[in-house]
């Protein structure tokens, strides 16, 4: 078969519509590409990046301890050093609107015909895994089982969904856990900044959630500023590591209201339904160590039996 050489505006073309972010970074570590992909999962457009120092530098970019990946863990770093494709590194990105979104990142050495390194490239896409918890949703989708500011289901959705794994437990023998979810002094949100800012608190609150959950899980929104986390198939043992990441997530994100960040903290409290009790139980439970955490100073997680 005969060689071919394809124009190059081919592969611009694949690159500028993958699902995927790309984007390239000169050996100053300038953008000089930014693809639709990463101006459809991060919110900023090419516009705003082009000529930018790395879109990864700073906050933007947290792994899963709430620590940056900079300087000895920067995935450029690492891969320009070896020369090498660099496996994916599963981090959270602060998205425009200022919550917290999962990606997996992956860096390639872009380089010339004597192998020095010119640019370097990064691979990345969303890494959510709540898409199974908006597809159940959706069968539910009507005015009396969904949230309108938030999008997630209301407090009478969780019920109906509560007394379901209730019943469930028992015949299955099948676990379940429970995180109560508390914003943190959020009427000072709504006294400094209005109700519009307040409002928008709560949203970027809920994407930040979203993305410490797994496939299964299902928040909602109990009532103002508190949430339920429903965790299926999960035991005690299981809850702390799951309520600390949405913790951390919450904590690492923000809104900006007049040139101000607005930022806030979680407390969570969290415990397992006990076989046989009323589901509404094992709520008030799960809130009395919600309490636990914010007489012990707040943006903290606290689990029980």
């Amino acid at each position: 078969m005969a060689d071919k050489t394809f124009p190059s505006t081919y592969f611009e073309r694949i690159i500028e519509n993958i699902s995927g972010g790309v984007y390239i970074v000169d050996n100053s570590r300038n953008i000089i590409y930014w693809n639709k992909g990463a101006e459809k999962i991060t919110g900023f457009s090419s516009g705003e990046m082009m000529g930018k120092n790395c879109a990864f530098i700073g906050d933007k970019l947290i792994d899963g301890h709430g620590e940056k990946p900079c300087d000895e863990k920067c995935p450029f770093n690492i891969t320009s050093k070896s020369n090498e494709r660099r496996k994916g590194d599963e981090l959270f990105f602060l998205h425009k609107t200022g919550h917290r979104i999962p990606v997996i990142v992956r860096s390639i050495p872009l380089v010339n015909k004597d192998g020095e390194i010119e640019a370097m490239g990064e691979y990345f896409f969303d890494n959510s895994i709540f898409v199974l918890a908006l597809e159940q949703l959706e069968k539910f989708h009507n005015d009396s089982t969904v949230d309108k500011l938030t999008g997630i289901g209301n407090r009478r959705y969780a019920e109906s969904h509560l007394k379901y794994l209730s019943k469930r437990s028992i015949s299955v023998n099948d676990p379940f856990s429970l995180l109560f979810v508390d914003i943190d002094d959020f009427k000072k949100i709504n006294d400094i900044f209005g109700h519009d800012t307040g409002d928008k608190v709560l949203q970027m609150t809920v994407n930040s959630l979203k993305s410490g959950l797994r496939g299964t899980d299902l928040l909602f929104r109990w009532g103002g500023e508190e949430f339920l986390i429903i965790l299926p198939s999960t035991e005690l043992e299981g809850i702390k590591s799951i309520g600390e990441r949405c913790r951390m997530l919450v904590e690492n994100s923000s809104i900006e209201h007049e040139e101000q960040r607005v930022s806030v903290t979680v407390s969570l409290g969290g415990t397992q339904y006990i076989s046989g009790e009323d589901s509404l139980t094992a709520v008030d439970r799960a809130d009395t160590y919600l309490y636990s955490s914010k007489k012990d100073g707040k943006n903290i997680t606290t689990i029980g039996k």
